[in-house]
This record gives C-alpha cells, structure tokens and sequence, in this order.
C-alpha cells in the first residue's frame, strides 16, 4: 500500500467525520475512538479480499450508501469505473460489510422517501450518478442540521421550562433545590420548608445565607469553597432545631 493510498484513506475518513453538523459529535470520545478504529482498519487490513474493489469504487460506494440508490443503477455506474465487473450481489454485499464494519451506517428509513424522490427527479432530467450522490448527500446533510437545531431547541425550552417551574417551586414556598430567582442575586433553596440563599463573594467564595424571605438579608452560616461543599450541609442544617 502506497503512501498516497494510505493519505487518501485517511482524509476521506477525516472528511466525512468533519463534514458532521454537531461539534458535540466530533468532540465525542467514543466517536473519536471509532474513526480511529476505522482508519487503522483500513491502513492496515492486508491484501484485501474484495478484489474487484479500488479505492475509487469504495470511495463513492460509501458516499453512496446513505442515498438509497437502487441497486440496479448503483452498479451500472460502478462498472463504468475502470476494474472488474461486478454484479448487484457483489455491490449488496460490499455495501452490507462497509455497513457492519462500522465505515458507514446503515440508510435511514426516514430519508428513505426524500432520497428516491431526488434519484428519480435527476435521473429524468438526464443528470450523471455521482452528481446525483452529491445532491442527496447535501439534503440529508441539511435535514440533520435541521433535526439536530430542532433537538438543540427543544432541549433549550426543556430547560427553561424546567428552571421556571423551580423557580415557581420555590416562590410558593415547597422545597426544591437550588435555582435563580429573575431579579435577585445568587441561587436559591428550600430544605423541610427552611430557605436558603448562595451567593459568591469577591473572592469567588460560596457564601450561604438563611432567610425568612427573598428580599431578607439573611444569617449568614458559613463560607465555601464551592456550591457542593455548601450544598453538604444544608440536609443537617435544615432538619436541627431553631
């Protein structure tokens, strides 16, 4: 194996992990580890033993996989490459691998309707395979963009639904454990109906306050170095006499 061959490998693996709509994806450590695991599979796989396949078959079959291109059609463009022929079982198979190797994932049966409507529209007007690939390749990158804002919204209400109903817990009076109150300084608390104020000093020290209500300075009961630490006590403070 080359060392162009090997380059190639690993940017078009590097390719496809980058092109992903979410940095928490490509940050991700066990996505890390599964790249890894595929670029030292590759460059070090041996002779292999699909041979009618060179890196430009395999190249465009994984970036077709994903597209539901029928299988028909998929390998007619293939066999215009320059190697082997290859029959409908040969590409199914390949594809069937790639897929429980982990290079590629299986296609979305969500994606399933949009991608045939694309594939067939283009194959109408005339428009080459590969190009066809791209153009669907786009769409599905786009509808995952779009579904991953829509999970990142709805996360985002989630919260903010979440952290006015703990406001509203504490302002009736029920416990509940730290939250921000809109226009008030710090977090706060209650603990077997005893109120609680955390705030942070200068010094960036965690100061806890108990109060008879929002607006009430308070009685200050120790300084922390951290929420956790202050958090430690409030159990027993919360539950003594007095």
């Amino acid at each position: 194996m080359s060392d162009d061959f090997r380059i190639r490998i690993v940017r078009e693996a590097l390719d496809k992990y980058v092109a992903s709509p979410s940095l928490d994806h490509i940050r991700d450590a066990a996505m890390l580890d599964r790249l890894a695991a595929e670029i030292v599979t590759e460059l070090f796989r041996g002779d292999p033993i699909w041979r009618k396949w060179d890196l430009t078959r395999e190249t465009f079959l994984r970036r077709a996989i994903p597209c539901w291109i029928p299988i028909d059609d998929l390998t007619a463009f293939l066999n215009e490459i320059e190697g082997p022929i290859l029959t409908t079982t040969d590409v199914q198979s390949r594809m069937d691998m790639m897929c429980e190797d982990r290079f590629e994932t299986y296609p979305s049966p969500a994606k399933k309707g949009f991608c045939l409507a694309i594939y067939n529209e283009e194959k109408a007007r005339g428009t080459e395979l590969a190009a066809i690939v791209q153009r669907i390749t786009d769409r599905c990158a786009e509808e995952e963009m779009r579904n991953y804002e829509e999970r990142r919204d709805r996360r985002k209400r989630e919260l903010a639904e979440a952290a006015a109903a703990m406001e509203a817990r504490f302002l009736s009076g029920a416990d509940c454990k730290w939250t921000p109150v809109t226009g008030h300084e710090g977090l706060y608390c209650r603990v077997n109906g005893r109120a609680f104020r955390l705030t942070r000093d200068a010094r960036k020290r965690h100061l806890l306050h108990r109060i008879a209500s929002i607006e009430d300075g308070g009685f200050l009961i120790g300084c922390y170095g951290s929420r956790a630490d202050a958090s430690g006590i409030l159990e027993s403070i919360a539950f003594s006499e007095g």
